[in-house]
C-alpha cells in the first residue's frame, strides 16, 4: 500500500525492502532529480503516532545501508533525502502521512 501510495503521487519507485549491512531501507523512489530512502511506520487505529521520531541509532543503520546502495548502483553522488511514510490502519481504511527530508545525516 505505501509503496502504491507513492507511486501516485508521482514517485517511481525503484526497489523495496533492501538490506545493507545492519540497515534495512523499506522503500527506495526517485522524485524528479532526488532519489529518496522511505521509512515506512505503521500503526492501528487508537493511541497516539508520531512517525518522525526515529531514534539515532535507526537514522545512522539507514543512512550507511542508503550510502551502500548509492555506491553499488553507481550513484554516489545523487541528491537524496530520507522520508518517513506513516499508516494508519483502521475501519475507516489507510490514512497516510508523508514526511519529506524527515531527517537530515550529518557527518
Amino acid at each position: 500500500m505505501a509503496a502504491r501510495y507513492l507511486a501516485a503521487s508521482g514517485m517511481i519507485i525503484l526497489e523495496r525492502n533492501v538490506r545493507r549491512g545492519r540497515g534495512e531501507i523499506d522503500l527506495i523512489a526517485r522524485d524528479d532529480e532526488h532519489i529518496v530512502f522511505v521509512e515506512v511506520r505503521s500503526r492501528r487505529s487508537g493511541g497516539t503516532f508520531d512517525p518522525s521520531v526515529l531514534s539515532r541509532e535507526k537514522m545512522k543503520r539507514l543512512a550507511d545501508a542508503a550510502e551502500v546502495w548509492l555506491a553499488e548502483s553507481g550513484r554516489p553522488d545523487a541528491l537524496c533525502r530520507f522520508d518517513i511514510l506513516a499508516v494508519r490502519v483502521g475501519a475507516d481504511g489507510y490514512r497516510f502521512r508523508h514526511v519529506r527530508a524527515a531527517f537530515v545525516v550529518e557527518d
